[in-house]
């Protein structure tokens, strides 16, 4: 059991946990309210062909709730985090007035595309997530994410802004980026991991 995603115990009712202490919760969350995270900055990296903002480095309270995003749950924690995220994100001057997703699944329902309901948390006045790619991506190396087979639009646009959960390697990212034609651009996520904490993380 991951603690914050739940288990069920009958077939209409789920027990959750706090991602943090494991203490049982008695509605569909990842944290109780003693540890729940609300981010306090808006970290920054600077790549060679994009900027990296990020709110939470890996840790394991981060890798519970990032698990329980990306599979379509808990969505009731980015409606609580959404007016703290925009807040850190207009102190740090973004206007959202367009927002790219990565390339998930082809015909996902935007209510399952975690990356689509973040980037709404974020507050992101129009959404595309018109792209999708082919084959999954779940243990692929690096290079493989590099040769993801994406399909879509090609808009040009000077200097995007690309929202997912979590940035790992930035493969996904650079395949969007050059598939699309994209020199630089400016990628958001809730969470980061960097090489110092994949082994933590794992």
């Amino acid at each position: 059991m991951v603690k914050g995603l739940g288990i069920r115990i009958a077939s209409n009712t789920r027990m959750y946990f706090c991602a943090q202490c494991g203490k049982i919760l008695f509605k569909q969350d990842i944290f109780c309210q003693k540890h729940r995270p609300y981010p306090t900055k808006l970290y920054k990296r600077q790549m060679p062909n994009y900027v990296h903002y990020y709110f939470y480095p890996w840790s394991p309270s981060t890798r519970a709730m990032t698990y329980a995003l990306k599979y379509g749950r808990h969505r009731p924690f980015l409606f609580q985090m959404k007016s703290r995220l925009q807040y850190l994100l207009q102190e740090e001057g973004f206007i959202l007035d367009e927002l790219w997703v990565t390339p998930n699944a082809k015909g996902l329902k935007k209510s399952k595309n975690h990356a689509y309901q973040i980037a709404k948390a974020f507050g992101a006045k129009t959404i595309h997530d018109e792209h999708f790619k082919q084959g999954t991506q779940k243990h692929t190396s690096r290079l493989q994410r590099r040769k993801l087979r994406i399909q879509g639009p090609r808009p040009q646009i000077d200097m995007p802004v690309i929202a997912d959960d979590v940035l790992t390697t930035g493969a996904t990212v650079e395949a969007l980026m050059q598939y699309c034609g994209w020199q630089k651009a400016i990628v958001i996520t809730m969470a980061y991991v960097s090489k110092r904490s994949i082994n933590f993380s794992r």
